[in-house]
């Protein structure tokens, strides 16, 4: 991430990813989520493998006490996008964009959880330390700095920070020292 990065300009939705939320309630339920699972794996592995699906095996194999393989398939998730969309409700109230970084659950604040029972249009947007910014990013209403201040976090905060403070639109959270 680089000071000198220009705010990008806007992009249409993501493909669309089921979500924590929505998972770890299946998982804590005791659904029979292999149905599921077949399904995710057949988009995955499509001749134009689906990003949002193989991000949600990740949380899936996270959840069910995999989380190195869990944190592979997030990996290879992110390589492929680093922006995601999860339509909670109908989607027709704020638009989020969400700044997000990879890793396991405590890496980020839990937004799906924190967003249930709204209609709220949330983009996640994966940002890494070096990395570039994505060169378009979601129209959005306001954005979230989502990403949990942490030891590994702390060179991603720092390198963000300008990014942040020149931000287009308001930005919760946004003081990332």
């Amino acid at each position: 991430m680089h000071a000198e990065d220009a705010p990008p300009a806007l992009l249409p939705p993501a493909s669309v990813s089921l979500g924590l939320g929505y998972l770890a309630k299946l998982v804590f339920d005791q659904t029979d989520v292999q149905p599921l699972w077949d399904a995710l794996v057949a988009r995955a592995t499509a001749p134009e493998p689906d990003a949002a699906a193989l991000l949600d095996l990740s949380m899936l194999l996270q959840l069910t006490g995999q989380a190195e393989q869990g944190l592979a398939v997030q990996g290879q998730a992110l390589a492929l996008s680093p922006i995601y969309r999860r339509v909670h409700g109908d989607g027709s109230g704020l638009r989020l964009l969400a700044f997000m970084t990879p890793g396991n659950f405590m890496a980020n604040t839990p937004l799906d959880f924190l967003l249930e029972g709204s209609n709220v249009d949330l983009h996640l947007m994966y940002l890494e330390a070096g990395a570039t910014l994505p060169a378009l990013v979601p129209d959005h209403d306001v954005a979230l700095l989502a990403i949990g201040e942490s030891d590994p976090n702390r060179p991603l905060l720092a390198a963000i920070a300008p990014l942040i403070a020149a931000w287009p639109r308001a930005v919760v959270n946004g003081a990332p020292d």
